[in-house]
């Protein structure tokens, strides 16, 4: 996961840069989509957080937590 995230960044700021350009008077909510998708099932049992150096790393969270 790491060493894609400085990919994502790379693309994420190329493309805010390009629509700064060409989308300038468009309200950014209508350019954003929510999504709300919680682990109800208890599918996922690992769960990782991600430091000020945008590395991930072992969550904190205990079993009453997730």
């Amino acid at each position: 996961y790491e060493k894609g995230l400085d990919d994502l960044k790379l693309v994420i700021d190329a493309t805010l840069d390009r629509y700064k350009k060409e989308c300038s008077q468009i309200p950014l909510s209508e350019m954003l989509e929510e999504i709300d998708v919680r682990n109800t099932d208890g599918i996922y049992q690992d769960v990782m957080g991600i430091n000020i150096n945008k590395q991930f790393i072992p969550s904190n969270l205990t079993s009453e937590d997730k």
